[in-house]
């Protein structure tokens, strides 16, 4: 039966409950200053919702001693240190660090990273997505040609190519481009280059960009050709006895004045005894009707013209006419079969015939109107024919000239110079100036640009090997002032890899991505 006590029990001794059914009921009474007892070893047949401190174990959190419980089959010893938060003060705990173990570790062992093994797919991390883009964006790095923007609101990560300003190039909707210079497409022959190899004004070559230079008659090719097509009479005269060394003076007009030379066709005349009659205005190409005024070789005759018929169809009508408006007459002076034998006549007009002499060439015997009267070409200007470069006006045969590169000055043909040009004469022929600074005349007698002056162009080649992406090619220039070109082999459309003039002598080539193996860019180099 219980015991009840009203007062304090001192129990310096040990209070035992002697059988296995009994208990001590503290009727909900507090228990103060207890200590469960203390065992180097678990007891021999415990019972289930026995409590031991067993100081032979190690409490993870406060070291040596573990209490310990008895479940129906085993002991089991909890970690018991606590820290327990009331957040909002109404008794409960809301909180607690270093509760409980799992496989004998806390909380903060699972929350850390490096204690994490196997795998675990992106769609079971709610913000796997979010956190991998605001990773990848945080971790973008600005280069000197690239700057990168990460756009977290839309999750976009963006590359701007950085553009010095005043550098040539641009940004247009299809991508990079050559700023304008503000030169014009087209051909140019003299050319201005900025610092960075960009054509910044073109002109056309002037004579007064070239340097002068003496020249002699074999530094121009064409020379003589050019002095040969001048007239003599736009020549100097002779001041002394001219020599032909033996050469003929062929196509000679016939004398008029007493100091005139005698061509062989006048003297043949003379001593073969041509009876000269006074010229006709024009000479027949055709069979005619003999009556009326008509048109002749061109040229309209009228009443009391002087005409050769010479091409009648029945060639016994064939002499020298007056013309009238009704039929025609014979002239006087031929008009007798003795005056037209050896008959000899010069044509004033015509676009066949005119300036040349006819003699008739029928023999002595003859009678005229019955028979046949002929007429034979023997001399005439108009056997000439203005070739090339040449122009005739009657006897008169002309060199034409353009007054712009030969010129006719005081009856000499000669090359037409520009006072303020690049180009002199001497006595010795035609000379380009030069300064032999930028220009100069070289061993060949040639026109070259001189040394700095002179563009140098290096080729090569880049190679991709889907490792490398820095290149480097030995130009051998001497000079960082040069222009650079790359561009694809096979399409060749310009590349933009980062250049870098590593030395006077040698430029590097640097790609983002390595070249694909076997892609294959030309460098152009200019210096």
């Amino acid at each position: 039966m219980p015991i009840p006590f009203l007062n304090d029990i001192d129990l310096s001794g040990v209070l035992k409950i002697l059988n296995s059914t009994g208990y001590l009921d503290l009727d909900k009474n507090e228990i103060r200053n207890a200590v469960v007892q203390n065992l180097a070893s678990e007891p021999a047949s415990p019972l289930a919702g026995q409590l031991i401190h067993n100081t032979a174990k190690t409490d993870t959190v406060k070291g040596n001693g573990k209490l310990g419980y008895r479940t129906a089959t085993s002991w089991v010893y909890p970690d018991m240190e606590k820290s327990v938060y009331d957040t909002n003060n109404n008794g409960k705990v809301d909180v607690a660090d270093n509760s409980d173990l799992l496989n004998n570790q806390n909380g903060a062992y699972y929350l850390n990273r490096s204690n994490h093994t196997g795998t675990q797919t992106s769609s079971t991390i709610s913000d796997f997505v979010e956190a991998s883009q605001d990773a990848i964006g945080n971790a973008l790095i600005d280069t000197n040609s690239i700057d990168f923007t990460y756009d977290d609101a839309n999750n976009q990560i963006k590359a701007d190519v950085r553009i010095v300003s005043g550098g040539g190039i641009e940004i247009v909707a299809n991508g990079l481009q050559l700023t304008n210079t503000g030169v014009s497409a087209g051909t140019y022959t003299k050319l201005t280059i900025d610092t960075k190899g960009r054509v910044t004004a073109a002109t056309v070559l002037l004579s007064s960009d070239l340097p002068s230079h003496n020249h002699t008659s074999t530094d121009i090719t064409d020379f003589h050709t050019a002095v040969r097509t001048n007239r003599l009479d736009q020549m100097a005269v002779p001041t002394a006895s001219l020599n032909l060394n033996s050469q003929k003076i062929t196509n000679l007009a016939d004398p008029t004045n007493p100091q005139d030379a005698a061509t062989k066709n006048y003297v043949d005349s003379a001593v073969a005894g041509f009876d000269w009659k006074n010229s006709v205005k024009v000479c027949t190409t055709a069979n005619i009707t003999l009556s009326g005024t008509q048109t002749i070789d061109g040229i309209a005759v009228i009443a009391g013209d002087r005409v050769l018929v010479k091409d009648q169809t029945t060639q016994s009508q064939n002499g020298i006419y007056i013309v009238s408006a009704s039929a025609w007459s014979r002239a006087t002076d031929a008009d007798a079969w003795n005056e037209i034998v050896s008959a000899a006549v010069f044509i004033e007009q015509g676009s066949v015939n005119g300036d040349t002499a006819w003699v008739c060439t029928s023999d002595q015997g003859g009678t005229l109107g019955t028979t046949s009267v002929v007429f034979s070409q023997f001399t005439g200007a108009a056997l000439i024919i203005a070739g090339n470069g040449l122009s005739k006006t009657g006897n008169q045969i002309d060199v034409n000239v353009d007054n712009q590169s030969i010129e006719i000055s005081a009856d000499t043909l000669q090359a037409k110079l520009d006072s303020a040009g690049g180009i002199t004469k001497t006595a010795s022929g035609l000379k380009i100036n030069v300064d032999n600074t930028t220009l100069q005349i070289n061993g060949s007698n040639q026109i070259e640009l001189k040394g700095a002056f002179k563009n140098k162009k290096v080729l090569g080649t880049i190679t991709g090997d889907s490792t490398t992406t820095t290149f480097t090619i030995t130009h051998n220039l001497a000079n960082k002032d040069i222009f650079i070109d790359v561009y694809e082999n096979t399409t060749g459309y310009t590349a933009y890899p980062l250049i870098e003039r590593f030395d006077t002598n040698t430029a590097k080539f640097s790609f983002k991505v390595a070249p694909a193996t076997g892609k294959v860019y030309n460098v152009v180099i200019i210096g």
